[in-house]
């Protein structure tokens, strides 16, 4: 099996034999689908954490956002941005770097400025990779004087 199958099975064996998995261990996991690309498995791993009662972190959502983003699934990295504001927890510039780029590489130009606004509603410091990545999503989607 992969590295990535494997942390899974081991994230499961632990669930099943009542282990404390916390924030961290769930991170891990995580990270481990995103850097394999495997999005729906990392978005499975949040879901499973939710149920398990684990405490949903910065670091869990944005790995999940990135996973997603690789995959060209922009609208699952918006739908966890937006429950990651719902839920008022810290947005960080990475996540909605991350966020922007998903919707940057589907070509999804209006959603990454929407993402842009949004950073800025929320108080959130844009950053030379969130505009830069904004500038691209127009560019590829002959936006220019969009951005």
């Amino acid at each position: 099996a992969s590295m990535w199958g494997r942390s899974l099975e081991l994230l499961g064996s632990m669930w099943r034999e009542q282990m404390a998995v916390g924030t961290f261990i769930g991170d891990q996991a995580i990270i481990a689908c995103q850097r394999a690309s495997e999005w729906a498995r990392a978005l499975d791993v949040l879901h499973s954490m939710v149920e398990h009662s684990v405490e949903i972190g910065t670091m869990s959502c944005g790995a999940a956002i990135q996973a997603c983003g690789k995959a060209s699934m922009w609208g699952r990295s918006l739908e966890l941005l937006g429950s990651m504001w719902r839920e008022q927890m810290a947005v960080g510039t990475f996540i909605g770097d991350q966020a922007i780029i998903a919707c940057q590489r589907a070509s999804e130009w209006a959603r990454a400025l929407d993402v842009l606004h949004s950073m800025v509603e929320h108080s959130v410091e844009i950053g030379t990779m969130s505009c830069g990545a904004a500038i691209q999503a127009c560019g590829k989607a002959s936006m220019w004087g969009r951005s």
